[in-house]
């Protein structure tokens, strides 16, 4: 079977699961990629762009697209004989749930609706859809009612169920490479290593830190993809911790990365938003206890009924189990990779292939 897979958004995970995809799938996947940069844009303007490059492609018997397409312009663009291939979508996010900022000029100007209506459409329009997580899928349909309530009349909101039926949930695949072994250390190593951006909620982060209070010594190690515009916080926690820390900044070496993740004992999770969270299942694999907020989709794989101290519902919540872990160095050395072993690619591959193929 010949699939094409429309990659509008080509970078960090977006591109990591493209490329597992096209490597493990037992299927005749080929890739056709824009950077991923410009994200409002790749979702105006790629259904455009992706169409011409169709035009010069034998035609499949898949197609294959992601969030950051308008699958409804995208398959009206197409030349005439691909309109009848089966497209299915795959949503890594969407703008209906994300926590827009609200320093983006998008939000007072009620325009950030648009992509949420883009994500909408684009659900309608394909054949079948896959969400990352049962979290991503909920969380999304439930809001969908309330999203197109914001309309005037006409708002179709029986059209929720048609979307509920034809998706289901396809978890994002991971290759786990061998890394070193976890060394001893004389002090526990707190880690982020999500993007340098407000979703992730590095203020919380920060906070938490600083109310820890005395007699709780730490390294931290601050990595993860930054940008020149970033939240000023981390210029806080660079001056506040100068003398705690072991590692700034991204660093682009995978190698470099997972040893990174091999010094870090506690994963420090604040984010106001994951559909996933590739960055915490990557550091529990490899040794870090994770201290998450009950929200968001880490219940997917770290089963709040089995581990509720590993969860918080406040800032003071969080601070009392990372003071509760600090204290603990056997609570630090804790093994939770089985968690998410499930996500290798090896693993989960037969569900990509199943879902690509029993369509149509």
């Amino acid at each position: 079977m010949r699939v094409v897979l429309f990659a509008p958004f080509y970078t960090e995970s977006h591109k990591q699961w493209a490329d597992g995809l096209h490597e493990h799938s037992s299927l005749d996947i080929r890739l056709v990629t824009m950077p991923g940069r410009h994200w409002k844009w790749r979702m105006h303007g790629a259904a455009v762009y992706m169409a011409e490059q169709a035009a010069g492609l034998p035609m499949p018997d898949r197609i294959i697209v992601t969030d950051m397409m308008d699958v409804a312009a995208f398959r009206g663009l197409l030349p005439l004989a691909w309109r009848s291939v089966p497209c299915l979508l795959y949503m890594h996010e969407n703008q209906i749930t994300y926590p827009w900022s609200d320093s983006d000029p998008d939000v007072s100007l009620h325009r950030d609706r648009h992509y949420g209506w883009i994500n909408y459409t684009s659900l309608l329009s394909a054949d079948a859809v896959a969400f990352n997580s049962h979290y991503h899928r909920e969380s999304l349909l439930s809001a969908l009612p309330t999203f197109l309530a914001a309309f005037p009349d006409y708002q179709m909101t029986s059209l929720v169920e048609t979307i509920a039926d034809k998706s289901k949930v396809v978890p994002l695949g991971f290759t786990f490479d061998t890394i070193v072994d976890r060394a001893q250390r004389e002090l526990p190593t707190i880690l982020w290593n999500h993007r340098w951006e407000y979703d992730k909620n590095p203020q919380d982060w920060y906070d938490i830190l600083c109310r820890l209070g005395k007699g709780y010594d730490f390294n931290l190690i601050v990595c993860g993809p930054s940008y020149k515009r970033y939240p000023p916080v981390f210029d806080e926690i660079k001056e506040r911790f100068a003398g705690q820390i072991l590692h700034w900044g991204y660093t682009a070496s995978r190698v470099d990365y997972l040893d990174l993740l091999a010094q870090s004992d506690i994963a420090l999770v604040t984010s106001k938003q994951d559909f996933f969270g590739i960055s915490v299942v990557e550091a529990i694999y490899y040794g870090a206890t994770p201290v998450l907020p009950r929200r968001l989709a880490y219940p997917d794989y770290v089963p709040t009924d089995d581990y509720p101290e590993l969860y918080y519902e406040t800032t003071l919540e969080a601070v009392e189990t990372m003071q509760r872990i600090l204290s603990d160095r056997l609570d630090q050395q804790r093994d939770l990779s089985r968690l998410v072993r499930g996500f290798e690619w090896t693993k989960v591959i037969h569900k990509y292939d199943d879902w690509i193929t029993n369509i149509g």
